[in-house]
């Protein structure tokens, strides 16, 4: 393994419970193999096929651990194969309940444009309850991520899509949350609340709002809101976007980066629903 193509970074990425902030504990990050695993899982979510990276991007692979039992790391493995079946990078560590981690992946390093190299990413897990992960490839030179994608996850999802784990950003855009409750004879208006959250455990910002059936209600962040950190060009914060919705089965929520300059959106993604 080339091991240029990889770049790894691993924050504390503390769970709160939106305004209460819980302990911060320490992770656990190392380079250990995942005994008793192959290189290919037999079984695993069937979420990607593969996806095309070009000269001057890269592959970001981001994990989410959200078990409940303190003290009780979840060890992971990232492989990156080629179209061929040939094995491009892989990466392995761990992360405790309410932590997360991202490997970054070089794997368009000796491309020129036009030319793209097809990538299949499989996130292997070993406890019983499925990690979340994301797929982003974004420019190296702006940092803006191209499209977010879910790799195939093992133990599988039983969810056609996963919430995102986390989500890059850079100077420029902004993160929109939209929920929507759906129309009904019943008038009572659904509470939510939700923040999102920096790899380093700190909540960036939090809302609480209400909304009645057959209405929406949206929440934007991003250069120029409070709490925004100051960012050189091509420099990326990585958030995870975590909320409450009191009658989850009646509200529908989005995720979207866009550009505050032409507010067009970038891509769009699934929060966490805690």
């Amino acid at each position: 393994m080339n091991r240029k193509l990889i770049s790894t970074r691993t924050e504390g990425l503390s769970r709160r419970r939106f305004l209460v902030a819980a302990a911060a504990a320490p992770v656990a990050f190392v380079a250990a193999r995942v005994a008793g695993q192959d290189p290919i899982p037999e079984e695993g979510g069937l979420a990607m096929g593969t996806i095309g990276v070009a000269a001057g991007q890269k592959l970001r692979v981001s994990v989410f651990e959200h078990g409940e039992i303190p003290g009780s790391p979840c060890v992971f493995r990232i492989d990156i194969y080629g179209i061929n079946g040939e094995l491009l990078g892989t990466h392995t560590g761990e992360v405790f309940a309410g932590k997360g981690a991202f490997a970054d992946f070089d794997v368009a390093a000796n491309l020129r444009k036009p030319d793209r190299v097809q990538v299949h990413v499989m996130v292997t897990g070993d406890g019983t309850e499925p990690l979340l992960a994301t797929a982003e490839i974004f420019d190296v030179r702006t940092g803006q991520t191209s499209i977010p994608d879910s790799p195939c996850v093992t133990p599988r999802s039983e969810s056609p899509r996963d919430p995102a784990s986390s989500v890059g950003i850079t100077r420029n855009h902004a993160v929109r949350l939209s929920f929507f409750h759906h129309p009904s004879a019943n008038q009572i208006p659904c509470d939510l609340i939700g923040s999102l959250i920096a790899l380093d455990g700190t909540v960036l910002t939090a809302f609480q709002g209400s909304i009645f059936p057959g209405k929406g209600f949206a929440f934007d962040w991003g250069e120029g809101s409070q709490g925004f950190p100051v960012l050189a060009s091509g420099e990326r914060l990585q958030v995870h976007a975590e909320v409450h919705v009191e009658h989850p089965d009646e509200v529908g929520m989005t995720g979207e980066v866009f550009d505050l300059k032409t507010g067009a959106t970038l891509f769009d993604f699934i929060p966490c629903s805690a």
